[in-house]
């Protein structure tokens, strides 16, 4: 059902799937014409915003993942620390408002 469908638009089980979701598809609809399931609408008026496609995965990451595991950095001796900040910075533009992601948590 639209579970699937869910989980193509924004798969949330991980930041890299969330990541490799589908940001471009935009329009779905019944034919009996009865609404979709308000996660897929908002996933879909996402992926039909005038944001990039690299613009919606960042914010579908930071909408549906409250921390991020930091060990791999750790891992890797820092020397992806450079693109990390350059994705948080990328991050601190995004126009969406999180305010009500945040009181959930």
């Amino acid at each position: 059902g639209w579970a699937a469908f869910s989980k193509l638009l924004c798969d949330t089980t991980s930041v890299n799937k969330t990541f490799l979701s589908n940001h471009t598809l935009h329009v779905l609809a019944r034919p009996d014409g009865v609404g979709l399931p308000s996660d897929l609408v908002s996933s879909l008026n996402l992926n039909s915003s005038e944001a990039g496609r690299k613009q919606i995965a960042m914010i579908k990451i930071l909408t549906h993942h409250n921390d991020f595991d930091l060990q791999p950095l750790f891992e890797w001796d820092f020397k992806v620390l450079p693109f990390v900040i350059s994705w948080l910075d990328a991050a601190s533009m995004c126009t969406i408002d999180f305010e009500k992601n945040i009181r959930r948590r």
